[in-house]
């Protein structure tokens, strides 16, 4: 039901846009100030919510009528949802027009979303030089934004990620919750400062005692996957609730896969189901897998998960698409349902989407019904777009590629060379593919490093002979760990005890 403050603002707001089309189409001057400033405060409730529920839409349809009439304001509100692909597609170079003209009409603020923009789409000196512009001209919020970029390496060359660090620990000093948040993030891992999340813990959960809603839900995370502490589900779910109930909505996800990853399968359940009825959009999908992988217990419905999963791939979930990949020994695909979950991966795949790199290769190598050059196919992601791919995975899908294709003596070697080009859990789990793959390209591995190691003195033929045994058990009698060995080099615990010897 939607609530009377929505109501009456949306027939305002639709009167507003009535009356801009109105006057547009007749050549009637514009609106007076008053009433752009009526329109502009409707249109950002609609955006934010401030009114009970958002139209985005809506929102954006009034915006673009006032920047048609000039209003900078609105020119930066709607190159954000041009930016984000708020309300409508996602139009880069629209939104950073839609910035520079804000900033030509005297709303320099959008100097700051120009420049994140530019960031974002790898313009990084050019994204340094606006922010400095905004730093220049005071606008607040500036400083953060240039720390943030030095730490995270937006700038390319021109980041200098100690000087953002000393930025970020002077403004988290004065008191500034966005800049605290920030330092944490970059501490936390995967920016240019050196990790240090156990101080990066202490951070996020000083902002969250405080009752910042984003902490909260960083804490969550934290205590979810071990993130400068030991994981504890407990306290992820206690965190990920007090974010919720702080307002971030979204900390209702995962909300519910830490309930599903403790056991919780019908509270997990109740907490997707409630961020669906919310409009969050990526619990459709953890709805979908849970009851697809049975994450629910008792409450879960395969079949509707199937479906539902099917759906999204459908409608352009490339996460969707990947569990259907997975899942394809288990359905056959209609000739329509194929098209368009290829349609669906190559788009990704053209925007250098490493999933979607991921799942189409991974498409090609189980369906059977594959076009007859699939591992041509296979072979060109893998040369062109592998490196967009999660490390473990192209090494994964590189072996298995070469113990499919060529004579096998020439896959046997070519899985050694792989295998022989990585180490520690790269090689752990790329021993462990080609173990799956193709047993005899794993004996001609394990041959071949016996023999390095003066074990094994026979052929290297890729057949698993008693000579080999023989020269298996002496190895691992010599490391220490026959325990794991004495039931033969052909078992999952010796393969891995191998992979940790030689990785």
């Amino acid at each position: 039901m939607i609530s009377k403050s929505l109501l009456s603002a949306m027939v305002l707001a639709s009167a507003l846009v009535s009356s801009c089309n109105a006057q547009t189409n007749s050549g009637v001057s514009t609106l007076n100030s008053d009433q752009i400033e009526v329109a502009f405060d409707q249109a950002e409730a609609l955006r934010r919510g401030g009114v009970d529920q958002t139209d985005l839409q809506l929102s954006l349809e009034i915006f673009e009528r006032l920047a048609a009439q000039g209003n900078a304001r609105s020119m930066d509100r709607v190159g954000l949802a041009k930016w984000r692909g708020k309300g409508t597609e996602q139009d880069i170079e629209l939104a950073e027009d839609m910035f520079r003209k804000a900033v030509e009409g005297g709303h320099t603020k959008s100097l700051i979303n120009l420049g994140r923009l530019l960031g974002e789409t790898g313009r990084g000196s050019e994204a340094f030089a606006v922010l400095q512009d905004a730093v220049a001209k005071e606008l607040k919020g500036a400083e953060l934004v240039i720390a943030r970029g030095h730490v995270n390496g937006t700038f390319g060359d021109l980041s200098d990620p100690q000087a953002g660090q000393r930025t970020l620990e002077a403004l988290a000093a004065a008191g500034d919750t966005k800049a605290s948040l920030a330092l944490a993030d970059a501490l936390r891992g995967g920016a240019s400062l050196a990790p240090d999340p156990e101080r990066s813990l202490v951070i996020f959960e000083r902002l969250a005692a405080a009752g910042n809603a984003n902490a909260h839900y960083r804490v969550g995370t934290a205590y979810m996957r071990g993130i400068g502490t030991e994981p504890d589900l407990e306290r992820a779910i206690a965190a990920y609730k007090a974010s919720a109930a702080a307002g971030r909505k979204g900390a209702l996800v995962n909300l519910g896969r830490a309930q599903s990853e403790a056991g919780l399968g019908s509270e997990a359940r109740a907490t997707f189901e409630t961020a669906v009825s919310l409009g969050i959009e990526k619990a459709k999908f953890w709805l979908a897998r849970g009851h697809y992988d049975r994450r629910f217990g008792e409450a879960s419905e395969y079949a509707r998960g199937a479906e539902m999963l099917y759906d999204l791939a459908n409608s352009g979930s490339q996460d969707a698409a990947a569990v259907v990949v997975k899942g394809l020994r288990k359905r056959v695909l209609s000739r329509r349902d194929y098209t368009r979950l290829v349609s669906l991966l190559k788009e990704g795949v053209a925007n250098n989407d490493g999933k979607s790199v991921e799942t189409l290769v991974a498409f090609y190598r189980l369906y059977r019904r594959a076009p007859q050059n699939a591992r041509e196919l296979r072979r060109d992601l893998l040369d062109m777009k592998g490196q967009l791919m999660t490390p473990s995975v192209f090494l994964a899908e590189k072996i298995e590629l070469a113990a499919d294709v060529g004579p096998r003596v020439e896959r046997w070697k070519n899985v050694d060379t792989i295998l022989s080009s990585v180490d520690g859990q790269l090689y752990a789990r790329g021993l462990i593919t080609a173990y799956k793959a193709d047993r005899r390209a794993y004996t001609y591995h394990l041959q071949l490093n016996l023999s390095k190691r003066g074990y094994y003195d026979g052929e290297i033929s890729g057949w698993m002979t008693a000579r080999t045994v023989r020269s298996f058990r002496s190895y691992c009698v010599s490391e220490g760990i026959d325990d794991l060995c004495m039931h033969g080099p052909m078992r999952v615990d010796a393969v891995r005890a191998m992979a940790e010897l030689w990785g």
